[in-house]
């Protein structure tokens, strides 16, 4: 029945050797929200009540614990683009994660064939944002990459959407046109819009020749 002054919030986790002030509400609230874990972790609770009844005394609660994904779980990596360059390798760019950018201390940069099997191909620092994978036969087959975050915690991190290069295939029909066939471009939120068919003339410059929907996959010259 006495009144409180204010109460402490005390927590303990991985990193602690006992119980830390964690934070400090009045009187009058009975929650608050712990803003402060990062890493997935076991986590115990306990309250103290102070200057109850205005005379100084000191109450304690019971502890209660919880398992924190931490806020480092949500750190994923958004692929800008993967872009086939000067017809030789695949340039390969990335958005910083918006969740606590400055705990990240690297990524891992993984490429598929199919993509089903990725494998690992780089670690990077964390100020790149970039990557240019010169170990590809961009003529071949069309090459998937995903991204890794590597921050403080050292936790597994689903990656985020995946980039593919477009793979162009181009063949002569029974009246001699070319018939184009290429790979979609995945992993846009909205989608492709539209393609541009470009034609190299003989001195070398490309010029538009043609443009279809995101959907359509195939062009006749």
């Amino acid at each position: 029945g006495c009144t409180v002054g204010e109460y402490e919030v005390y927590r303990a986790d991985n990193s602690s050797s006992g119980f830390v002030l964690a934070g400090v509400v009045g009187g009058a609230t009975n929650t608050f929200r712990d803003s402060s874990s990062y890493c997935s972790e076991f986590i115990t609770y306990r309250i103290l009540a102070k200057d109850l009844c205005g005379e100084g005394y000191l109450a304690w609660s019971d502890t209660s614990n919880v398992i924190s994904n931490g806020f480092l779980s949500g750190q994923q990596v958004m692929i800008s683009y993967a872009t086939v360059r000067d017809d030789d390798h695949v340039f390969v760019e990335w958005a910083v994660p918006g969740i606590l950018p400055e705990l990240i201390t690297g990524y891992e940069l993984y490429r598929s064939e199919d993509s089903l099997n990725y494998n690992l191909i780089a670690l990077l620092p964390p100020g790149d944002v970039f990557y240019q994978d010169y170990d590809v036969d961009v003529h071949e087959k069309p090459y998937y990459y995903k991204i890794n975050v590597i921050n403080i915690c050292d936790i597994d991190i689903y990656s985020g959407n995946h980039g593919s290069s477009i793979f162009l295939t181009s063949e002569l029909d029974q009246l001699n046109r070319s018939v184009l066939k290429w790979t979609p471009y995945s992993e846009w939120g909205e989608g492709v819009d539209y393609y541009i068919i470009e034609r190299q003339d003989v001195n070398g410059f490309w010029n538009r020749i043609g443009t279809v929907d995101g959907k359509t996959l195939k062009f006749l010259d």
